[in-house]
């Protein structure tokens, strides 16, 4: 990968979870979690590029977290 392409991909993933593209019921659930301040133990699975870094990041970022 080379570095403008590393660049530009971290430059514009989403920060928060309403700027992810998922499906309205999930998107919901993970708002849910944000509003409560609280995330479940929770299993992230799917191919690759489907965003499961993007919603773990998201979610970190907005509760504080690391």
């Amino acid at each position: 990968m080379s570095k403008e392409t590393f660049l530009w991909v971290e430059k514009y993933r989403p920060r928060k979870i309403t700027d992810c593209i998922l499906p309205e019921s999930i998107k919901n659930t993970f708002i849910e979690f944000v509003g409560q301040k609280e995330i479940p133990n929770l299993l992230l699975s799917g191919g690759s590029g489907v965003g499961k870094t993007t919603v773990a990041r998201a979610l970190c970022e907005e509760l504080h977290a690391d």
